[in-house]
Order: structure tokens, then sequence, then C-alpha cells
């Protein structure tokens, strides 16, 4: 939310800051400032493309790879103190459920052999577990 409040804060700020600079500057000093405003639509463009990206990335099941070593195995999906093992990096996975727990903000998902691993942690960006390209995701 507050990401959001101040992305907002910076769009009009930045956008006053252009719109008085090229309505009272002289046209050759100009050209600095459209650099950054061209910049800075590039940088939003990226930053929304990485936004679907993940958004879609984070709806899928299927094949995925451990990224992070001693990434844990869990009971449920919900947090707990007890875990049932542990991953080494590199470990292929079998996630047949993607559940969002906004209040944790995690990404966990449901392994084909049972238990839960975290795949993401929606606040920080930390990854454990990444989709596997170009395989086949699962039937069920």
């Amino acid at each position: 939310g507050m990401l959001l409040w101040a992305l907002l804060f910076l769009h009009i700020l930045i956008g006053t800051v252009v719109y008085w600079h090229r309505r009272y500057l002289p046209k050759r000093k100009a050209k600095s400032l459209s650099g950054l405003s061209h910049s800075y639509k590039l940088w939003r463009t990226q930053i929304d493309a990485l936004r679907a990206k993940q958004a879609f990335w984070i709806e899928q099941q299927g094949v995925y790879t451990v990224v992070q070593d001693r990434t844990k195995v869990w009971p449920s999906k919900e947090l707990s103190d007890r875990h049932l093992g542990e991953l080494r990096k590199g470990v292929a996975l079998n996630v047949v459920e993607v559940v969002r727990l906004p209040t944790s903000k995690l990404v966990r998902g449901r392994l084909e052999g049972g238990g839960w691993v975290s795949l993401m942690n929606t606040e920080t960006g930390e990854v454990w577990a990444q989709k596997t390209t170009g395989r086949p995701l699962l039937d069920r």
C-alpha cells in the first residue's frame, strides 16, 4: 500500500517538475529533462512488466526448481514452527497447487508427494523455488 502511494507521489512530483521546466526554461536546456522523463517512463514500463510477470508466475502450478539451500518443507500451507524437512538448491519439485497467503505475504506451493514449500515472499521479493521454464504444466 505505502509503496503505491510513494510511487504515485513520485509520479506526480516528476510530472510537475517536467511540466514547469518545459514551460519556463529555455528550449536548449529542456533536453536533459526530457531524457529524464523518458528514462522514468521506461522504468515505469519495466516495473509494470515485472508486476504482470510476477502475477502470472504466482498463479502457476508445475515444475519448480529450488533456488535456495535449506528450503524448508512444511506440513501445511499455514505458518507453523515444525517443518518436515529441508531441500537442497537445484532440486526439482512438482507443485500441484499454488496459494497466496496475504497475511504472511507468502506464496506457497503444495508438493505432489505431500507437504508445502514457500515459493516467494511477495513483500521482500525473496524466492525459494522458481518455475522451471519449458516444462509442461501438470494435468491436475
